[in-house]
């Protein structure tokens, strides 16, 4: 029963994770449209821009954990060889 409990505990996380994530992809994608009216000042648009380039390093280096994560268990499976 454990094994079950841990892997419902596992996909919710991960369900959670995936809003997040879309989360920050549609903050990002806004950010970048507000800066592309140009109808705002110099420092709005300098803060839609900074949005957009945390919103992309959210999104790579959680990419990478996730790789990495992916990885690991493959490694502990014998799927992939150890290096």
């Amino acid at each position: 029963m454990t094994v079950t409990r841990h892997r419902v505990g596992l996909e919710t996380s991960r369900d959670s994770l995936r809003a997040a994530l879309a989360a920050v992809l549609a903050l990002t994608a806004g950010a970048m449209l507000l800066s592309l009216a140009g109808s705002q000042s110099v420092w709005a648009s300098w803060a839609a821009s900074s949005v957009a380039v945390a919103g992309a390093l959210v999104l790579i280096v959680t990419g990478e954990r996730a790789w990495d994560r992916m990885l690991d268990s493959a490694r502990a499976a014998g799927v992939v060889a150890p290096h």
